[in-house]
This record gives structure tokens, sequence and C-alpha cells, in this order.
């Protein structure tokens, strides 16, 4: 995978594709002003032999300077590039802080929005669903115990009447009773 273009390599390919135009412009030129063209070219030469005569002797001058100078130079150098090395470094800390800032907000956000509240919604879905299960348990209790009660007075109230009187008159005539039906009676009352 290629990787992506930075902001220097687009400055350069336009810095190319402006000087192909200008080679292109002098070509045509060179079309159209053939005649001027060679004297221009003539003078252009006289003019560049100038230039390198002058530039000959203001490299010496330059030469001499510089050495004298060298020192001064190459200090200041260093302590532009310290200064230079500093604020770079200043200033990709601050980028690098505001970039992660941006992350973990955007982070935040996406937890709060994706997770967290899905979440919420489904806890309180069920608590209400707990609440109502609950809720429905104790009616049905409470309608199980009504049913229990009401089948209890039902069936068994009325007969405990009627089991409590044979079961006093069968106490108070026991010792009256012959010794088979009292066998019988024994019989019975065992599971």
């Amino acid at each position: 995978m290629a990787a992506e273009p930075t902001t220097r390599d687009a400055l350069i390919a336009e810095m190319l594709g402006d000087i192909g135009r200008l080679h292109d412009s002098v070509e045509s030129l060179k079309n159209v002003l053939p005649g001027q063209t060679e004297e221009v070219e003539a003078k252009i030469t006289g003019l560049i032999g100038l230039l390198s005569k002058a530039g000959d002797a203001y490299r010496g001058q330059l030469e001499t300077y510089t050495n004298g100078q060298a020192d001064k130079v190459r200090a200041q150098m260093e302590k532009d590039a310290q200064a230079a090395k500093a604020r770079f470094d200043r200033d990709s800390s601050d980028a690098i802080r505001a970039a992660l800032t941006e992350v973990e907000r955007t982070v935040r956000n996406t937890v709060q929005n994706e997770i967290a509240a899905p979440v919420q919604k489904a806890l309180r879905a069920q608590q209400q669903s707990i609440w109502q299960t609950l809720g429905l348990c104790v009616m049905c209790g409470l309608i199980g115990g009504l049913v229990v009660a009401t089948a209890n007075l039902w069936f068994y109230d009325k007969d405990e009447a009627a089991f409590a009187a044979l079961g006093k008159s069968v106490a108070a005539s026991w010792d009256k009773l012959d010794g088979k039906a009292k066998a019988v009676i024994n019989s019975e009352r065992r599971p």
C-alpha cells in the first residue's frame, strides 16, 4: 500500500508542473522569434562570462570574510538550530496533546452513545421487567392463598365440627366399647 502524499510531495509536484510550463513557454518563444533568440543567447553568453568573473572575485572576498567569521556563524547556527528544535518540540507536543484530547473526547462520546446508553436502556427495561414479575408473583401468591383459604373453609370447616363431635363422643364412650370395636378404631387411626 502506498503512503499518502504529504504536503511536501504536493508542493514538489506543483513546482515540477510550473517548471514544465516555463520550459514549454521558452520553447514556444524560440519558434516565434528564432533570429532574436540567437542574438539574445549571444548577449546572455557574454553576460554569463562577466558574471562568472564577478562571481570569482566575490567568492574570493567571501572566502576571506567567511574564514574570519566562520566561528561566529557556526555558533549562531547552532544556537538557531537549538532554538528551532525547542520550538519544534514545543509545537509538536502541543499538537499531539490537542490531537489526543480530541481522540479522548471522541472515544468518550462514542462509548457513551454506542455502549453506555444502550446498556442503561437495557438495564431499565430489565428492572421494569423484574418489578412486573415480582408484582405478578405477589398477586399469584395472594390469589393462591385466597383459593386455599376458601377451599379450607369450604371443605374442612364444615366437616371439622362433625369430626370433632364424633371424636368427643368416641372418647366419652371409649370405656364402654368392647375390645373388638376398640381394635377397629385403633387400626383406622394408624396410617
